[in-house]
C-alpha cells in the first residue's frame, strides 16, 4: 500500500504553515467568506502577522495580491463623483497601513476582520486626505490682516538650506539603486504621486503597485536609520 504524505494536515496550526501554503489557504478562506460560507480567518491573521511583525516580504506580496481588489473597491466607493484617481488611493492606502499598523495594533486586533477594518479605515483616510488636498488654498491677498514682510530672515533661510542639505545627505546614503534615487526625487522633491511617478518613468516602474513596493522598502530602511531619527529629533544637522 502506497504511503500518502499530506503537505498540510487539517489540524496544523496556521503559524506552522509555510508562507506559500498559508497564502493559498488565506485565498481559499477569503473566497469562502465572499460566497457567504463558513470560513477560518486564522490564516489571514497569521499572514498579516508575518508581514507586520516579521517583515516577511513574501507575506506582504501575498497580502497585496489577496486583498488589493478589495482595497480598490473601497477606494472606488470613496471617490464616487470625484476626480481622484482610485488607483493612486490604493497605493496610498497600503502605504498608510504599512506605516501605521504596528505589531501592538495587530495584537489588539480582533483577528483578521479587525485588521481588515483598519485597512478599510486607511482607505477612507486616503480619500479624505485627497479631498483636502483639492480644497482651494487660502489667499493672503484676501486676508484683512496687514501683510507681513515676506522676505525671510537671512539666518533662518541659511539654516533651512543647511537642514535641507543634511536631510538629503542622510537619505542619499540610504538609497540603493537608480529606482530609489528617482523615486525619492520625484516623490519628495517634486511632490509627484505614485501614478505620476509611474507615468513619468515606466521604464523603472511598470505599474503603480511597483512604485508602492519600492516606496515601502525604502521607507522601511529610513524608519530604522538612526541618523535620520536623530535629525528629526533635533530638527537640525
Amino acid at each position: 500500500m502506497a504511503l500518502t504524505i499530506e503537505l498540510e494536515a487539517p489540524s496544523t496550526p496556521s503559524e506552522l504553515v509555510p508562507t506559500d501554503l498559508l497564502s493559498k489557504r488565506c485565498s481559499e478562506e477569503v473566497a469562502r467568506y465572499r460566497r457567504g460560507e463558513a470560513c477560518d480567518d486564522s490564516f489571514s491573521f497569521e499572514l498579516f502577522r508575518r508581514a507586520v511583525v516579521a517583515r516577511d516580504e513574501v507575506a506582504w506580496q501575498s497580502l497585496h495580491g489577496i486583498f488589493n481588489e478589495q482595497v480598490h473597491s473601497w477606494c472606488r466607493l470613496a471617490t464616487l463623483g470625484r476626480s481622484t484617481d482610485a488607483e493612486e488611493l490604493v497605493c496610498v492606502t497600503w502605504e498608510k497601513f504599512w506605516l501605521n499598523f504596528t505589531p501592538a495594533k495587530l495584537a489588539a486586533a480582533s483577528g483578521g476582520p479587525g485588521v481588515l477594518r483598519y485597512l478599510k479605515m486607511c482607505a477612507r483616510s486616503a480619500a479624505i486626505d485627497a479631498a483636502r488636498s483639492r480644497a482651494p488654498a487660502f489667499s493672503l491677498d484676501e486676508s484683512p490682516v496687514e501683510e507681513a514682510d515676506r522676505k525671510p530672515v537671512l539666518s533662518e533661510a541659511h539654516a533651512e538650506r543647511e537642514a535641507h542639505a543634511c536631510f538629503w545627505a542622510i537619505v542619499n546614503d540610504t538609497l540603493r539603486d537608480d529606482r530609489e534615487r528617482v523615486l525619492a526625487y520625484l516623490m519628495y522633491e517634486r511632490g509627484l504621486r505614485s501614478c505620476e511617478v509611474q507615468a513619468k518613468r515606466p521604464d523603472l516602474f511598470p505599474s503603480a503597485s511597483e512604485v508602492y513596493r519600492v516606496t515601502r522598502n525604502l521607507l522601511d530602511r529610513l524608519k530604522r536609520n538612526r541618523a535620520l531619527l536623530a535629525w528629526f529629533e533635533d530638527d537640525r544637522c
